[in-house]
């Protein structure tokens, strides 16, 4: 039995077309790597405003604070537990240069 109503199935479909439309990274965790929207500020350019850097991404693939990644080579570490934003599906993780 199918326990995914027709409108999660949906918003699956919407939210992985978004991450093929506009992910700007790509984030190894472990052996798979996946798409995702790194936002990271220039803090030379902006040092009133500027914010720590975080890390948009599908909740499916289980990130977790204090965890090891790697966004589009360089390293980095999930600073805190991510957050998950809107219906679930997606979280978001401020991320440091490890």
């Amino acid at each position: 039995m199918n326990s995914t109503s027709p409108f999660e199935t949906l918003e699956a479909r919407a939210q992985a077309a978004v991450y093929r439309a506009c992910s700007n990274c790509t984030v190894v965790a472990g052996s798979d790597p996946f798409r995702a929207i790194f936002d990271n500020p220039d803090t030379a350019m902006d040092v009133v405003t500027a914010s720590t850097p975080t890390l948009r991404f599908p909740t499916s693939e289980d990130l977790s604070g204090g965890q090891a990644i790697t966004i589009d080579g360089a390293a980095y570490v999930i600073s805190n537990p991510p957050r998950r934003l809107g219906s679930g599906l997606e979280s978001i993780a401020d991320v440091v240069p490890a």
